[in-house]
């Protein structure tokens, strides 16, 4: 007798995320300097916001809330490649509470981050904004 079992394997959405963000050539965020992102993850807290981000990542400075399509459409629109669109949605389907934050004044650290679970997810990389 055979039996046959079908295993399906499915993907946490960091590995999800890394997957998008890693394939060749790597993603990278292009302002005047050009960055590549990093997904962090770490234990959510009641609220994501931009004090307990800035504890856990251990930054200082002015911060800026983007909306989240606000902040991700410009991207999309002058990236050329359907990278930062793949990320978009897969950063919209599985992770809730989205939110951007911007900190610091010209050398920017900027987080794209969701809850998905007991976990808080995070994409994370550098910008300068002249």
């Amino acid at each position: 007798m055979l039996l046959l079992v079908s295993v399906t394997y499915s993907q946490t959405p960091e590995q999800k995320f890394n997957d998008i963000i890693n394939r060749t050539p790597p993603m990278v965020y292009y302002s005047d300097t050009d960055s590549s992102l990093d997904v962090e993850s770490f234990p959510a807290s009641r609220k994501i916001d931009p004090y307990t981000i800035a504890r856990i990542f251990h930054l200082s400075g002015p911060v800026e809330e983007r909306g989240f399509d606000e902040f991700l459409d410009p991207i999309i629109d002058l990236d050329g490649t359907a990278r930062w669109e793949e990320l978009r949605d897969a950063l919209r389907e599985s992770l809730y509470d989205l939110h951007v934050y911007k900190f610091g004044r010209i050398h920017k650290d900027i987080f794209i981050v969701g809850k998905y679970g007991t976990q808080a997810i995070a994409v994370h990389f550098k910008a300068v904004e002249t």
